[in-house]
C-alpha cells in the first residue's frame, strides 16, 4: 500500500503508475483519497483545536469557582460540555473517513519500477527480449521398503522422494536418508 503522504504529494504520479499498469478505472480514486484525506485532516485539526479550548476553558472553571462566580463557572461547564458532543462527533467521523481512505488506498496499486517494461502482456511489451519459460518439475517416486526387523523407530511401508530433475536416484537417495543408503540402497540398487 501507498503511503498517504506520497498520495498527497504526488497525485500526478500515482495516477501514472494506475495509466502504465492499465487500470485506468482506478484513477478516480486517487482524487477520491486526496478529498478524504482533506476531510480527515481538517476533521482532525477541528478536534486539535476543540480539545486545547476545553482545557483552557477547565482551568478557567477552577479559578472562576475559587473567585466564586458560579454564573460564569456554569457558563463555562455548558461551554465545555458542548465542545465534548461536538468532539464526540469529529472522532466517530474520523474513524469513519480513516476507514474509507484505507479502503480505497488498498486498491491503488503500487509504484512499479522504472526497468519494468510497460505493456499488457509479453507481446506488446516493446523493447523486451522473450526468454523461454523454464519451469520447474518435480520427479516422484515410489520406493517400497520392506520392513523385515522392526526398529527402534517404526518405518512406514512406503517412502516417498521429491526431487527436482532428478538423473541418479542413487544419489538423491543418499542425499536425503541415511537408513535407506545403508540399509535398503543395497538390496534395491545393488549398491
Amino acid at each position: 500500500m501507498l503511503d498517504i503522504k506520497f498520495v498527497r504529494n504526488n497525485p500526478q504520479a500515482v495516477k501514472d503508475n494506475i495509466k502504465k499498469k492499465f487500470q485506468d478505472e482506478k484513477l478516480v480514486l486517487v482524487d477520491e483519497v486526496i478529498e478524504l484525506d482533506k476531510q480527515f485532516r481538517d476533521a482532525k485539526t477541528r478536534g486539535d483545536y476543540l480539545r486545547s479550548q476545553r482545557n483552557v476553558i477547565s482551568k478557567q472553571i477552577g479559578g472562576m469557582m475559587a473567585k466564586g462566580d458560579k454564573a460564569g463557572a456554569e457558563e463555562a461547564k455548558r461551554q465545555v460540555a458542548a465542545m465534548a458532543q461536538e468532539l464526540a462527533d469529529l472522532e466517530v467521523k474520523e474513524g469513519e473517513l480513516q476507514s474509507e481512505i484505507r479502503k480505497r488506498m488498498l486498491v491503488i496499486p503500487n509504484i512499479i519500477d522504472d526497468s519494468v517494461p510497460i505493456g499488457q502482456n509479453e507481446h506488446q511489451v516493446r523493447g523486451a527480449k522473450t526468454k523461454p519459460r523454464i519451469i520447474p518439475t518435480m520427479v516422484v517416486t515410489r520406493i517400497i521398503v520392506q520392513n523385515t526387523r522392526p526398529t527402534a523407530c517404526q518405518l512406514p511401508q512406503a517412502w516417498y522422494i521429491c526431487t527436482p530433475n532428478t538423473v541418479n536416484m542413487n544419489s538423491t537417495i543418499k542425499m536425503r536418508n541415511p537408513f535407506l543408503r545403508t540399509k535398503a540402497g543395497m538390496g534395491l540398487w545393488g549398491e
